[in-house]
């Protein structure tokens, strides 16, 4: 008599199912919530530093900078002559990953890293979904636990 090989309810389709789905509301969850404390945070400028070539290497760090640090940028990159104020020749930016993941400790002891005008052209501004989307993977790939493949052959369960 041949035994069947039955399945527990933990390998079922469901629970991939409902499995996959806890992993899509812890995302969106971590998501909104970095959404949120960049916003309260106030930064409204996101860069990777350094690129060389537009092209990223093994040391670009993912920034932000706040409305005083992206008026400087802006001032740095595109002086004006005719601006009577005199021209900031560097700003700070947070290294965002620092501050995510020291999120309650005090901003002087967060890393924050001055620019000047040799950086510019190693800085790529990026979106702030872009941002939003990397801090996530580095937030969630330590949480999720990946989800098995169902096996390929699946029996049927019957009562005999």
């Amino acid at each position: 008599m041949k035994k069947d090989t039955r399945y527990s309810v933990g390998f079922s389709e469901f629970r991939n199912l409902m499995d996959q789905w806890d992993n899509h509301l812890f995302v969106e969850t971590v998501h909104n919530e970095l959404e949120k404390f960049l916003n309260h945070k106030e930064i409204l400028m996101y860069f990777i530093y350094p690129v060389k070539n537009g092209k990223k290497n093994k040391n670009t760090r993912l920034y932000g900078a706040t409305e005083d640090g992206r008026l400087a940028f802006a001032k740095i990159k595109n002086p004006n002559k005719d601006d009577p104020e005199k021209a900031q020749d560097n700003f700070s930016a947070f290294d965002l990953v620092s501050l995510v993941n020291h999120s309650d400790e005090p901003e002087e002891v967060q890393r924050i890293k001055i620019f000047d005008r040799r950086d510019i052209p190693k800085i790529k501004v990026v979106s702030q979904d872009y941002a939003i989307e990397k801090l996530t993977k580095l937030r969630t790939e330590k949480h999720l636990k990946p989800i098995e493949d169902q096996p390929e052959s699946k029996e049927q369960l019957d009562d005999e």
